[in-house]
């Protein structure tokens, strides 16, 4: 019985002593080329934080001020021209002297201001995804109301009851974030019926993606009224360790769901640095080598990039960060990942696998 423990023993320190020398050499393979496989995971959320319900009256007491045509009085227009219309239209109020003709006509005024973090469609970050791995994609394009106040779910595939929808205006000016504007006239008629309770963001003039869906309280329009809605959306990132998704990679996604100008990775590149990584990072530190992805890859809202460091390229350098890029040269730094250093020789090649998620 002891001699065949002492036995198990043996082959047991024998087997730890092989890993632990594989381990030594980064998995070389005497006679030939072998491969080192390197691995990174980027997450980033995408979420709906604000809807602001805005409504701007233009009949009752304040006359007509506002108005998008002619100001009418029973059957008597002010003016006959846009030059001659008296001051109807102006974007705000009439003054004469230091007294205002009318109210607040002039000004839109908070109905409603939903504080949330509502995360988006499955479908949604799908259309994103396909975006990434560039695939064909369409970002949001107009905004729609409905009369459903059925609870939201990342399942959701369009409004509940949508009534109508219009083109909408965007603003990517601030780091990591979309404001989606959508302007109602008191002359768009097919928003004068219903009582709305619902708000999303799609990508076509009819049907197309649901990119975000909000419940809101009741409210109506009318002939008198012009309203204005805006829906903002934050970017983050939400990665594990050192890998990270920089600020400048998030804008590029941001600029995209902004219908601005983006371009998505298709690089990567492998440095010597050895600083800790940074949202505000815009280079690779110590960048030595940069490759075209060799294959992309998309399920869902998951995209797969893997690349190759070929066996000639890097060598004698010890390799501490990676890190995708759009270009072949300078670009957008989109994520970035320190680990272990790697001793680069002409005896392997690092295949790099990385992984980006939209949540």
């Amino acid at each position: 019985m002891t001699s065949g423990i002492q036995k198990l023993g043996k082959t047991l320190g024998e087997s730890m002593k092989q890993a632990k020398a594989r381990g030594e050499t980064q998995g070389l393979q005497a006679g030939g080329v072998s491969s080192l496989f390197v691995f990174a995971d980027y997450k980033f959320r995408v979420r709906v934080t604000k809807v602001l319900i805005e409504t701007q009256s233009i009949g009752g007491d304040t006359l007509i001020w506002g108005n998008a045509t002619f100001g009418i009085w029973n059957s008597f227009k002010w003016g006959n021209s846009a030059t001659t219309s008296f001051i109807l239209g102006n974007s705000l109020a009439g003054v004469l002297g230091t007294s205002k003709l009318g109210s607040q006509s002039s000004s839109y005024q908070t109905v409603e201001e939903i504080i949330l973090t509502q995360t988006i469609p499955t479908i949604a970050k799908q259309e994103i995804a396909k975006w990434i791995a560039s695939e064909s994609a369409t970002s949001p394009t107009h905004m729609a109301l409905g009369t459903s106040s059925t609870a939201y779910t990342d399942s959701d595939t369009a409004l509940g009851a949508e009534i109508a929808r219009k083109t909408i205006s965007i603003d990517v000016a601030t780091d990591k974030k979309v404001e989606y504007e959508m302007e109602i006239l008191s002359t768009d008629t097919a928003y004068h019926s219903d009582t709305f309770r619902e708000v999303g963001l799609l990508n076509n003039s009819v049907g197309g993606t649901l990119f975000s869906r909000n419940i809101i309280s009741a409210f109506n329009l009318d002939a008198a009224t012009n309203a204005r809605i805006t829906v903002t959306y934050d970017l983050s990132d939400i990665s594990a360790g050192t890998a990270l998704f920089t600020t400048a990679g998030l804008n590029q996604t941001r600029n995209w769901l902004g219908s601005s100008s983006a371009t998505a990775p298709g690089y990567t590149a492998w440095g010597t640095g050895t600083s800790a990584t940074a949202p505000g990072d815009t280079t690779l530190e110590g960048e030595t080598e940069r490759n075209a992805f060799s294959t992309t890859n998309r399920v869902g809202n998951l995209v797969t990039f893997e690349s190759i460091l070929a066996k000639g390229e890097a060598n004698g350098d010890t390799i501490t960060k990676s890190g995708n890029f759009n270009a072949a040269t300078v670009g957008t730094l989109f994520t970035e990942v320190l680990y272990g250093g790697i001793n680069k020789s002409s005896l392997f090649k690092i295949f790099e696998t990385d992984r980006m998620q939209v949540l």
